[in-house]
């Protein structure tokens, strides 16, 4: 299983060498893609509703490959299914009423969980991380958050900098939320996982945008 659309292109390169015996199974299709200027948005997994389908589509996969285990693989994916509906429920609750729908992120990963949750998305960088804005691109955000009343400039791990330049240019704070790419080794101790992420998102994402 893998996610496609040049998200990890080492990784695509190495499945693409696979013997013919190896079933290969890319995650995102089926699911609509967001694209822009710079390309396809992969970040499906932020928004929990896209979660779910994967999740079935994994399960399915498994027991056509694995017939003799397809109770244990659909036991086990309604039962992921529904924590994940849960949470997206946390979500449609948690960001119905908030003062400013407006996240403002250091790149384009969270489009997928604003479309889902009716908030206005804007990136000061493009799809991947390592993408630099340009001072054009700085003032326009700057300009956009300050008119819509933006008080935090969210970011990612590494690109607090980003975040804290729009920020200083507009007098807000900054909070930090996660793309859930990959967990720690020391979240993977504490028990973290990708609900408890997202969960830490949503309490960040409420203070920032003033949900009640």
């Amino acid at each position: 299983f893998y996610i496609g659309s040049d998200f990890q292109p080492s990784l695509e390169n190495a499945i693409i060498g696979l013997p013919d015996s190896v079933r290969t199974v890319d995650l995102l299709d089926g699911l609509t893609l967001l694209t822009g200027a710079d390309g396809t948005d992969p970040h499906v997994w932020l928004d929990p509703q896209n979660m779910q389908s994967m999740a079935r589509k994994a399960a399915a996969v498994l027991s056509e490959e694995a017939p003799a285990q397809a109770t244990a693989f659909s036991t086990a994916a309604d039962s992921y299914i529904g924590e994940l509906a849960e949470l997206s429920g946390e979500f449609d609750v948690g960001l119905a009423e908030c003062a400013v729908p407006v996240m403002i992120t250091t790149h384009r990963a969270f489009e997928y969980l604003a479309n889902a949750y009716q908030l206005t998305h804007r990136a000061i960088a493009g799809v991947s991380p390592g993408d630099e804005p340009s001072a054009r691109s700085l003032e326009e955000i700057a300009e956009f958050a300050s008119d819509n009343g933006v008080t935090t400039i969210f970011f990612e791990a590494e690109l607090s900098e980003l975040a804290q330049t729009v920020a200083n240019e507009i007098g807000a704070d900054t909070a930090r939320i996660e793309t859930v790419e990959s967990l720690t080794e020391n979240q993977l101790y504490a028990g973290e996982s990708y609900l408890s992420v997202m969960r830490h998102n949503l309490v960040s994402l409420r203070v920032g945008m003033d949900c009640t």
